[in-house]
């Protein structure tokens, strides 16, 4: 009976935005300064509390004390939310959380949305996340990594474990090389150097509208 919900929720969301362009959103200050209203073009998987200033279409919860922070963030989050502690249960008007267990030391991405990558920081399974919805290529948001602080605490400290996650960036870099999947930062002034930068703009949009190489929200 487990493996059969199992198989049934994989079923659920894999390759369910096949091909589009997914942005994948960081809880860094640079979050800020993006355009929001842009981010509707696109299905989109935050992190932790990015729904304090938008909400996404999926988020990613890495650790119980991020979620029991903030409850009511939680609670009044209207995405579908990944947690990667299965064997804990929300309260049932949380609106939707699904669990997932985390995959260790493996240097490539799960295919399978039980199994998310673990990493240092949220962004490491919200981008396997997206890579198991189907999408062809994606675009980091508030990726900074210079100071530990977010776009909703001002408490400027050095990273602690910077390093180790760029580590962990750089092995999905190689992956990338391997297997043709792309990422695009759109902070250039990120800590993260392994991804080509790109303008976020109307302009871009339009050119993927033009050119096809990825499928946009809601679109074939």
């Amino acid at each position: 009976m487990q493996l059969n919900k199992e198989l049934q929720k994989n079923n659920t969301y894999k390759d369910k935005h096949k091909s589009e362009l997914i942005a994948v959103l960081g809880n860094g200050p640079s979050i800020t300064n993006v355009d929001l209203h842009l981010l509707a073009n696109l299905t989109t998987v935050g992190c932790n509390y990015i729904s304090k200033i938008y909400n996404p279409d999926y988020t990613v919860v890495l650790d119980r004390q991020t979620r029991n922070n903030n409850p009511e963030l939680f609670r009044n989050n209207k995405s579908t939310i990944f947690y990667a502690n299965p064997e804990e249960h929300w309260e049932e008007n949380y609106y939707k959380y699904e669990n997932y267990d985390t995959k260790y030391d493996e240097p490539y991405l799960s295919n399978s949305i039980q199994r998310l990558r673990w990493g240092h920081s949220s962004i490491i399974p919200a981008i396997n996340l997206a890579y198991v919805l189907g999408a062809r290529a994606i675009v980091l948001f508030g990726i900074d990594l210079y100071y530990n602080n977010h776009f909703y605490n001002e408490t400027k400290q050095l990273f602690p474990n910077k390093e180790t996650v760029l580590s962990e960036l750089s092995w999905i870099n190689d992956f990338c090389t391997e297997t043709g999947f792309r990422i695009y930062n759109a902070n250039p002034n990120s800590e993260c150097r392994f991804f080509k930068f790109i303008n976020f703009n109307l302009s871009f949009l339009r050119k993927i509208v033009v050119e096809r190489q990825f499928i946009l929200k809601g679109r074939k």
